[in-house]
């Protein structure tokens, strides 16, 4: 758990939702999307787990 001390000053002020208008890419072609929950799970996996720290 991390503790962030002061992001009580943010409240009203932070955008804590977004969603971005994906016409375009999909238009485009691409068609292959990874989750955010997949793409943390992949993240941790390969770059940020135990075994990976040099």
């Amino acid at each position: 758990m991390i503790l962030i001390t002061g992001a009580g000053r943010f409240i009203g002020k932070y955008q804590n939702f977004t969603e971005g208008d994906m016409t375009k890419i999909k238009k485009a072609g691409f068609t292959n999307f990874t989750s955010l929950e997949d793409g943390i799970k992949y993240c941790v996996d390969n770059f940020i787990s135990e075994r990976r720290i040099v």
